[in-house]
């Protein structure tokens, strides 16, 4: 329903592909999504506005999760999106070390892995809810 969920999921992924630098969202990520996805930059910057407006309408608590304290205001897109980049890239930490766990032990991770560990992205069960 929200064409700004993909805006956001490619934003995300430019952004962790970026991680050493700093994200210019005015330049760096709406140019590019609205190339790849034949729209302008304030259409990409309006649809993912509009993702962040109900996340934080909707789910604030898990977007206080994700930010690792509680949020006192609406993040921008810049901060949605680093905020976003941030948390999966932990996430993905903590799936290789997991992962690394069981290959040093010569047992399969995937047999072995908690059901609670999925592979999909953590936050998109909070923007499916709302899709």
């Amino acid at each position: 329903k929200y064409k700004g969920y993909y805006f956001v999921a490619d934003a995300v992924k430019l952004s962790m592909e970026t991680a050493g630098y700093p994200l210019r969202i005015t330049k760096d990520v709406y140019p590019p999504l609205a190339r790849k996805y034949k729209s302008t930059p304030n259409n990409i910057e309006h649809d993912i506005r509009t993702v962040v407006n109900v996340c934080w309408c909707a789910n604030k608590d898990q977007m206080d999760r994700i930010a690792g304290y509680p949020l006192s205001y609406k993040p921008t897109n810049s901060e949605f999106v680093d905020m976003l980049a941030f948390y999966l890239s932990s996430k993905e930490n903590c799936f290789t070390g997991i992962h690394s766990q069981y290959r040093d032990r010569g047992k399969s991770c995937e047999r072995k892995r908690p059901r609670t560990v999925q592979h999909v992205c953590p936050w998109k069960s909070m923007f499916e809810r709302f899709l």
